[in-house]
């Protein structure tokens, strides 16, 4: 009976223990500790530019482009002289990399204190229709200084043109943009886009023309003075066009810089008249002057016959 009573005793004695040991383990978490703050350092960013398709004359912009070409970006402090402070992120280019975008050269962080102004574009060469408007510009012929996006455009031709965009995007810090730093790319051009009615003759369209048209000025922050004297700007089509059932997309790439002017258009066309070719010039003057805006595109509809050139025209209401 000794025995029985001495075990049961020692069992009874561990039970209490285990039982006192839970009780101080339970006791001691009462109060959970703090989730381990976020130490991470690193800057992400998240670009995003206005889709769009790829068109045939000019190499339109769109998050396809950016994963598959990349983007240069820099970051100052804010509130400097962005140009000629010291910059955080100087130029590097980012690319779309095992699905997150990296800097070259590997990551960046945000520094200590203070906020960020962050400057992108893309193509990461700049076009060579854009020129140097500063002395000391950022990058090639972009000037990023105190917040204010400046470039120039020269002549600006449509013979296999690519298009420019350009993100600016202030005061970022690790907490306001935690999740990583939001990067709108816009667009400085206006987009035209050329259609031919449905119920035209069966012609080809040698020229289109539209008349007295600035191609060169001056971009400061979203605003564009354009200079120089005004030419016209010819599209060279040379294409023959048989009816059809709808209305045709001729070319849907070319790029004008925002201006207004006096919306004259000129149409160059050969018809076949009974066997012979008949050459002939039409002109059709747009009631009332035409202003194009930045970021907008524009869809000038043709329907064309021997002696009359009717153009019906609309826009994009919201950004391309």
């Amino acid at each position: 009976m000794n025995k029985i009573y001495n075990i049961s005793h020692v069992l009874l004695l561990t039970a209490i223990l285990l039982l006192t040991a839970a009780c101080s383990s339970d006791s001691s978490n009462d109060v959970q500790p703090s989730p381990t703050p976020n130490t991470s350092q690193e800057i992400s960013l998240i670009p995003t530019v206005w889709q769009m398709a790829e068109a045939t004359r000019a190499t339109m912009l769109d998050n396809t482009y950016l994963q598959n070409n990349g983007f240069r970006c820099t970051a100052y402090d804010a509130g400097t002289n962005n140009v000629n402070g010291s910059a955080n992120i100087d130029g590097n280019h980012v690319r779309w990399e095992n699905s997150r975008w990296n800097f070259d050269g590997g990551t960046r962080n945000w520094p200590a204190s203070g906020d960020l102004d962050f400057f992108a574009y893309t193509p990461t060469t700049i076009p060579s229709y854009i020129k140097d408007t500063s002395q000391e510009p950022v990058s090639g012929a972009i000037t990023y200084n105190a917040r204010v996006v400046q470039f120039q455009c020269e002549n600006l031709d449509q013979a296999e043109m690519t298009e420019f965009v350009y993100a600016l995007t202030t005061e970022q810090n690790k907490t306001n943009a935690a999740n990583g730093v939001t990067l709108t790319f816009l667009r400085p051009f206006t987009r035209i886009v050329i259609k031919l009615a449905a119920n035209h003759p069966a012609i080809q369209i040698n020229t289109i023309t539209f008349k007295s048209i600035q191609k060169s000025g001056s971009y400061n922050n979203g605003t564009w003075t354009p200079s120089g004297a005004a030419t016209d700007l010819v599209w060279n089509i040379n294409t023959s066009y048989p009816s059809q059932a709808e209305a045709r997309v001729i070319n849907d790439s070319y790029l004008v810089i925002p201006q207004t002017w006096e919306g004259v258009i000129e149409v160059n066309a050969t018809w076949n008249v009974w066997g012979e070719s008949k050459t002939n010039t039409v002109s059709k003057d747009l009631e009332g002057t035409i202003t194009w805006q930045r970021g907008y595109s524009y869809t000038y509809t043709f329907n064309i016959t021997e002696t009359d050139l009717v153009v019906n025209t609309s826009k994009y209401t919201e950004q391309w």
